[in-house]
């Protein structure tokens, strides 16, 4: 498989799973449900929380029968809330699953120095201040009164999509959830990954794992981290980290921003491979991780959450982290498109695919070729979907950042505040 093919062949796999009785079967919470075809029923239910539920849910729910079934009748928000509570979140896991066993498979896959780039990161949401959520996600909150999941994710930088993701209670570390990252990217057997962690994740633990495993890391370190490094006058050499009886010669590299402030590498890559002069240019390619959040918490705005119960919450955590690699998945084919319409223009810049117009343009098209069940219609719809995003581009201006900055509490929308227009 190709990059190219990876929106279509995932799609068709999505189809052939929803349709799949034995699908049914195992993600149904008690085995008399769905035993009936109703109104909304199991598929229906599924590609509703599929089709980028933002609004209200009587909204939304009105909005599928009447563009997605073409019927003139409809449900009750009610009988939504209850058909969902029949379904385990492991179905969307699944789903969010098998965009990553795709998304790693093609031979075209974006490599630096033949490694595959996977950034860690972690981030926070907030929830609805009820007793189901606080028993879940617990009372440790860094805000009085309300009520924090931490999430984490892995990205693949140079691919642009989620290759592993988690939610927790608030009080589980970021070192472990790394840990449990790590362990279970490893069962991918990607035997080219690269880690790239900030210097919170920095525990000795947290390398010794990573070392044992046969993982390549790169990692920022804090002044605090090892005196040995901090008082060696060098910019560059190497030093050993102990864990337990246990210890791993690492390198370190030490280069200074344009602030003036200096900022220490650490890594167990070969000099041969990666060469000091190389490790800045690296680390900071770490960002994708953070546009990456900012993709599925600011435009598919993750914390507008379309139930208050901890199973609606790890419905749509998953169900967000499934579309958001399919939009990665679709701009592969988008960005190429453009370039490829670009190519004898005299262009300041390079283009790329505008993401808010993809999003509303996935809107009811991608539930709409998840559905149909005839292959060459599907395909057709496919098609339709790449030449509407690649009709919106945006220039790609180098050396620009933002600071990912978490959404200010009062400015956060719960469920029962959404928009009904």
């Amino acid at each position: 498989m190709t990059r190219y093919r990876v929106f279509k062949e995932t799609i068709a796999e999505v189809h052939q799973l929803i349709k799949n009785y034995e699908f049914l079967i195992e993600n149904r919470l008690a085995p008399n449900y769905f035993s009936r075809k109703g109104k909304l029923g199991f598929e229906n239910t599924i590609m509703m929380l599929l089709n980028f539920m933002k609004k209200s849910n009587q909204t939304e729910i009105n909005n599928f029968f009447e563009r997605i079934i073409k019927s003139k009748d409809t449900v009750r928000k009610q009988s939504f809330n209850e058909a969902r509570e029949k379904i385990s979140y492991k179905a969307f896991k699944t789903l969010y699953e098998t965009t990553v066993k795709n998304g790693i498979s093609p031979k075209d896959s974006i490599l630096y120095a033949g490694f595959r780039l996977l950034a860690l990161d972690g981030s926070t949401l907030l929830l609805e201040n009820t007793d189901e959520l606080i028993k879940r996600f617990g009372e440790t909150t860094p805000s009085k009164g309300d009520v924090f999941a931490r999430i984490s994710v892995v990205c693949d930088v140079l691919n642009n999509f989620i290759v592993d993701a988690d939610i927790t209670p608030y009080n589980i570390g970021e070192q472990k959830i790394a840990i449990s990252h790590i362990e279970q990217i490893n069962k991918h057997k990607i035997d080219n990954a690269l880690f790239i962690l900030d210097r919170g994740y920095w525990t000795p633990k947290l390398i010794s794992n990573m070392c044992d495993n046969g993982n390549k890391f790169l990692m920022r370190m804090s002044k605090t981290s090892c005196k040995v490094v901090t008082e060696n006058s060098n910019n560059c050499g190497n030093f050993v980290v102990k864990d337990g009886k246990k210890q791993y010669n690492l390198r370190f590299y030490k280069f200074t921003l344009p602030s003036g402030e200096i900022e220490i590498l650490a890594t167990n890559l070969d000099i041969r491979i990666i060469p000091n002069e190389k490790l800045s240019e690296l680390y900071f390619m770490r960002w994708g991780v953070e546009t990456k959040y900012d993709l599925i918490k600011t435009k598919l705005q993750m914390e507008n959450f379309t139930g208050k119960s901890v199973l609606a919450v790890l419905q749509d955590f998953y169900a967000t982290i499934f579309l958001s690699n399919l939009i990665a998945f679709a701009q592969y084919v988008s960005d190429d498109m453009i370039t490829n319409k670009n190519l004898n223009a005299n262009l300041r810049h390079p283009y790329k695919t505008n993401i808010n117009q993809a999003i509303g343009i996935l809107k009811d098209k991608l539930v709409i070729a998840l559905i149909e069940d005839n292959p060459k219609k599907r395909d057709k719809l496919m098609n339709s979907i790449f030449n509407n995003i690649s009709k919106y581009s945006i220039p790609i201006r180098p050396n620009r950042s933002v600071i990912r900055k978490e959404s200010s509490i009062r400015f956060r929308k719960p469920a029962m505040t959404k928009s009904s227009l």
